[in-house]
């Protein structure tokens, strides 16, 4: 890809750029970056990372490219962990006006690069957006090297970083606790495009159903999930239920969903007019996540007019109105995670009430 050029504005000046960084560019589940990119007004935008994931960069709609080869994504983050940038990285820095890193590893990784006299002025932008907060330093290291070294590096980061950008207050309370500044620390919401994730006012809810939509990972708590499924089942509900998602459990899921003989169809990993799709098929979404920064689908399950049924955990009391836009249960209890899967799966008068709650709710959010 070119290296980044200045677009121009309807005066004829030059727009100041923005070097966006992810290190892993870019993944399904991730494209409210590149929906932020796409969205700037003041700036030019130019997403870069150090090896490529599930999107393909020619269809991200915006420049973008990674700092050398992909088959060599692990010499361009060793060298950043020692301050070494990459020539390609280096050009892009030279042009930026301002750098956005998106979650605390990725950020702290550029912090050596960042430190150097060159660019000690160029302001770093640094989102946080869920477990960069809220984890372990031990459940951080066993991640692997990038986020293990973000344990060691977060006092720096916080220094370094201009302004700290947190997905919710859950999460600013998370990094003030760590040391940030703060003066630092806003709370920006995470937007959608709630014309893209809208459907028309429903004269009847959709057949019981239920969607998980996430990474099929423990702490998205899929497998909770399919136990308050069992119990339904049990209670003479059987319900279908899609999994859409891909991760670490999902051989361990699709075992438990046969142990329980559930009706569960695994989809993969989605893309977002897919996941769009999903959403207006189905009656509940339920992702039961355990400390989630703020929980994007959320909002997009709203947006559908789709009632959400989760955990009272973490940010995601700030993204779901409890009896207004969905239910929410303390953490880990199954059985009223259960009773609220059923409520909603048979109340039909209330179910419409929460759709239409939930689209009002969701664009007077966005706007």
């Amino acid at each position: 890809m070119r290296a980044a050029q200045r677009q121009m504005t309807s005066d004829g000046s030059a727009r100041p750029s923005v070097v966006i960084f992810r290190r892993e560019l870019l993944h399904y589940s991730e494209t409210f970056i590149v929906n932020q990119a796409r969205a700037l007004q003041r700036y030019s935008p130019f997403l870069v990372g150090t090896r490529r994931a599930d999107l393909p960069l020619s269809q991200l709609g915006v420049d973008a490219t990674t700092m050398l080869p992909a088959q060599f994504a692990k010499v361009s983050e060793l060298g950043l962990l020692h301050g070494v940038t990459p020539p390609r990285f280096h050009r892009l820095l030279r042009r930026a006006d301002l750098v956005h890193a998106h979650f605390g590893p990725d950020a702290a990784l550029l912090v050596p690069s960042l430190s150097r006299a060159r660019f000690r002025a160029t302001p770093l932008l640094a989102t946080f957006h869920g477990f960069d907060a809220t984890s372990t330093d031990d459940a951080l290291c066993a991640l692997g090297r990038i986020a293990g070294h973000f344990v060691g590096a977060r006092p720096a980061l916080l220094r370094r970083a201009s302004t700290i950008i947190a997905v919710s207050e859950f999460v600013r309370t998370r990094l003030v606790a760590a040391g940030a500044d703060p003066r630092k620390v806003i709370v920006h919401y995470i937007g959608i495009d709630t014309g893209f994730f809208w459907a028309p006012a429903r004269s009847a809810p959709p057949p019981p159903s239920v969607l998980f939509l996430g990474r099929l990972h423990e702490k998205k708590g899929p497998a909770d999930l399919l136990r308050a499924l069992a119990r339904l089942h049990a209670q003479g509900l059987p319900v279908a239920c899609t999994m859409a998602g891909s991760g670490e459990q999902e051989s361990t899921l699709r075992s438990l969903a046969q142990e329980l003989r559930l009706d569960v169809r695994f989809v993969g990993a989605v893309d977002a007019q897919r996941a769009r799709d999903l959403l207006h098929a189905t009656r509940v979404l339920c992702v039961p996540s355990d400390a989630e920064g703020f929980g994007l689908v959320f909002a997009e399950a709203q947006a559908c007019g789709v009632p959400v049924v989760s955990y009272r955990s973490g940010g995601v009391p700030e993204a779901v109105a409890d009896n207004e836009t969905g239910l929410l249960v303390t953490e880990r209890d199954i059985e009223g995670l259960s009773a609220r899967l059923h409520a909603r799966l048979t109340d039909d008068e209330t179910w419409l009430r929460m759709s239409a709650c939930g689209c009002r709710r969701t664009v007077a959010n966005s706007t």
